[in-house]
């Protein structure tokens, strides 16, 4: 299944159009963000606006962080 991935001077994957994606991972609302380890793991997920996910997103790979 090819992804339509673009990089745009961002520090993380974006994936437009990504419907099929979408369905096969169940994913309900827009933006929804995840963090995904090393060994594929998902470890956060955060789904919606939302005004403190910066904060969340620096505590979430803080953790993950720590644990190397």
């Amino acid at each position: 299944m090819p992804w339509d991935v673009i990089r745009i001077g961002f520090t993380y994957w974006l994936l437009l159009e990504g419907d099929d994606v979408a369905e096969d991972y169940n994913i309900a609302g827009i933006p929804t963000m995840y963090i995904i380890d090393q060994e594929v793991r998902i470890t956060f997920v955060e789904v919606g606006a939302n005004p403190e996910i910066g904060d969340m997103l620096f505590s979430a790979v803080d953790s993950l962080l720590a644990t190397e």
